[in-house]
């Protein structure tokens, strides 16, 4: 029987491809209403003019956002080029194969920074986050925001009684509450929590937080770092202590990419890059990733995961039984605390653990 044609949905989001996990709209199928290449490229040209030719504080953003939402599907057709490349060069090097490049893509343009020079904006994080809510149909801003009004107190009292890493949590949570204030505190609890979460997972923070001497710039960076040493994967830059810094830089694909003024728009950037730039979780520091994802967020495919397969091992679809106990854990504690309407995403990951249950069984 000959296969029925996809629709237009099913080919913007590719469920066998790697790098459009949890995106909607992977690919666009066709250009805007009235758009065309030449349409398309105008309007390119005309952000590029924009970023290069007026000072930062007079940018339009409203003029700014409607431009690049416009060219999202121009864009995504060549960050998802790029991303294929390097999805398939870290792929060979994990299994020490030779990488599968088409013949006509030279590899030395598949660099993120690329498509910087082509598309500064896209690593502002304003415009960075609208590529993530068109890419993925997911508010990443106010997704987390409404998680720590509504969870974040809780949720760093449940680490606090967690008797196995008792004192680094006591820890965490003595800087929190000496330098969070109405100003900063947004910010300062979403990175305690996620210190929290490295610690409660044994994972290693320095997978997506490190901090660098004050004073840095972003032209100075390169000169006392070196980029090359660090991972492709994004990684947020404290400029000073993490829990007073005033300067944010965010790189990936060893380039700093953006940079901003508080952690809260850094971690959504470089957490934003993972989807719009197709790369997976670092396997130290994959269940925190996977907690922001499914239970800050709320984006849980029915089939397959962002983290990175270890070195020997097969890749795998499921949920780590860890993070789906974790979340039991927090809801029962919730619970038994008397908090009113908690869900948590229990009845979703009870549902992704049942759908896991019935591919094995029918495997």
């Amino acid at each position: 029987m000959r296969r029925q044609d996809r629709t237009d949905l099913e080919r913007e989001s590719p469920s066998g491809n790697p790098q459009a996990y949890g995106c909607r709209r992977y690919i666009l199928c066709q250009l805007p209403e009235g758009e065309t290449e030449q349409s398309q490229e105008e309007k390119r040209l005309e952000l590029l003019e924009i970023h290069s030719g007026t000072r930062r504080k007079n940018w339009d953003w409203e003029k700014i956002l409607d431009l690049c939402e416009k060219t999202y599907g121009t864009l995504r057709k060549e960050i998802n080029t790029v991303s294929k490349v390097i999805f398939e060069l870290q792929k060979a090097k994990d299994q020490g194969t030779n990488p599968r490049i088409p013949s006509d893509v030279d590899i030395n343009d598949c660099h993120i920074a690329k498509i910087s020079e082509r598309w500064p904006f896209i690593f502002s994080w304003r415009s960075t986050v609208q590529h993530f809510h068109q890419l993925t149909e997911f508010d990443i801003y106010s997704s987390i925001e409404d998680f720590l009004e509504e969870y974040g107190d809780d949720l760093i009292k449940f680490f606090l009684r967690q008797k196995k890493h008792e004192v680094d949590m006591k820890k965490i949570n003595k800087c929190y509450e000496k330098f969070s204030n109405a100003d900063n505190k947004k910010g300062l609890k979403l990175v305690t929590i996620l210190f929290m979460l490295s610690e409660y997972f044994d994972e290693d923070s320095s997978k997506w937080l490190a901090r660098v001497d004050e004073g840095i710039t972003v032209d100075t960076f390169s000169e006392k770092y070196d980029l090359t040493a660090i991972s492709s994967t994004p990684m947020v830059f404290a400029v000073g202590k993490v829990y007073t810094a005033k300067k944010f830089y965010v790189a990936v694909d060893k380039a700093i990419e953006t940079a901003t003024r508080t952690f809260y728009e850094a971690f959504l950037v470089s957490f934003a890059y993972y989807y719009i730039c197709g790369i997976n979780y670092p396997v130290e520091a994959s269940l925190t990733m996977d907690f922001v994802q499914r239970g800050m967020i709320g984006i849980n495919p029915k089939k397959g995961t962002k983290t990175q397969c270890r070195k020997g091992t097969r890749p795998t679809t499921a949920v780590s039984s860890r993070l789906l106990t974790l979340f039991r854990k927090i809801h029962f504690q919730l619970q038994d605390d008397e908090s009113e309407d908690v869900d948590m995403n229990v009845a979703e990951f009870d549902r992704l653990r049942e759908q896991e249950a019935d591919d094995a069984d029918s495997s």
